[in-house]
Formats: structure tokens, sequence, C-alpha cells
């Protein structure tokens, strides 16, 4: 199986180091984040086809050793003639197809433990990598937001130092005028509203 020859690798990847390393761009994340999905799908479709084959293994087995079975008893029922001979002869041929078939079942047997291992690694690897994923962009939307509101706190606050500089500027300037100054203005202009009625 392809994924298997991969096991080991796979199995020592350290998804915690990868994601530490400074040199770790969030494209580079990403690719290998797609990596790892390819070898769950792979792993599953591995694992699907492997349940058959280990299903298939298992039924040859317990047919092998029905068949054991059946010539161990023709053998008993065959003591002393020369059938005994051709059945203990099947019996030693299927002894020796027995062992192969329970290698081959044991082997899809191992191979499947192998495979549902690495489907909880990498199901692992690609929750650790998207739930850091998810956490950085809420932490660089959270960025975002705290930037803008700064941004508004300085227009804010750059708004009310010019607001209180043309005050106090429009103070200093009313100030230069003497109160008398500003009555008569006032009276002149009061007045030429009064002589026009």
């Amino acid at each position: 199986m392809g994924i298997l020859s991969r096991f080991k690798d796979i199995m020592a990847s350290n998804i915690n180091a990868i994601l530490k390393n400074d040199k770790a761009t969030e494209k580079n994340i990403r690719k290998y984040l797609d990596g790892l999905r390819m070898d769950l799908g792979q792993v599953k479709s591995e694992t699907e086809a492997l349940k058959i084959e280990e299903q298939r293994a298992r039924r040859a087995v317990d047919e092998n050793l029905a068949e054991q079975d059946k010539y161990r008893r023709y053998i008993e029922k065959a003591e002393g003639t020369p059938d005994e001979r051709i059945y203990q002869t099947k019996l030693d041929r299927a002894v020796e197809e027995g062992e192969r078939l329970a290698s081959k079942y044991e082997k899809a047997k191992n191979d499947l433990a192998d495979l549902s291992t690495l489907n909880e690694k990498l199901s692992s690897d690609i929750s650790t990598i998207e739930t850091k994923l998810s956490e950085s962009y809420s932490a660089a939307a959270t960025a975002k937001e705290q930037e803008a509101l700064y941004e508004k706190m300085n227009d804010a606050a750059d708004y009310l130092k010019d607001k209180a500089e043309a005050m106090n500027e429009l103070n200093s300037v009313s100030g230069s005028f003497g109160m008398s100054e500003i009555d008569e203005l006032a009276k002149k202009y009061d007045g030429t509203s009064s002589d026009e009625d």
C-alpha cells in the first residue's frame, strides 16, 4: 500500500515544530495542510480497500481450517487404507496453505491497525493546524479592529485639540478688543439696523 510505506515519516512528523518555525509562512502552512488532507484522503481510501482484503483473508483462513478438519476426519475414517496417505498429503498441503493464509490475514490486520493510527495522527494534525490558523486570523482581526479604534480615537482627539486651539485663538482675538470696542461695534450694527427701519 502506498501510504503505509510513509508510515514512519508521517508518525515522526512534529506539527508543533512546523508551526513554531520562524520561516513557516501562512502559504507554507496552508500547503502543508493541503498535503495532510490529501494523505488523509489516501488513508481513508486505502483503509476501505484493506478492510475488504482483510475480510477476504479471514474467510480464506476459515475455509482452510474447515478443509483441514475435513481431511482429519477422512484420515480417521480411512485409517489403515491407501486413502489415508492421500488424505494425509492433502492435509499437509492444506496446513501449509493455512500458514500462508494466516500470515496474509495477520499482515492485513496489522496494516489496518497502522492505517487507523495514521488516520488518528493526520486528523489530529489537521485539527491542530486549522485551530492555529483560526486563532491567527482571529488575532489579526482583533488587531485590525483595535487599530481602527485607535485611529478613530486619534482623529477625535485631534478634532478636540483643533477646536480648543481655535476657541483659544478666538478668545485671544476678542480679548485684544476692549469691551467698549465690542459694545461700540454692537451699537453701530444695532443702530444701523434700527435706522433702516
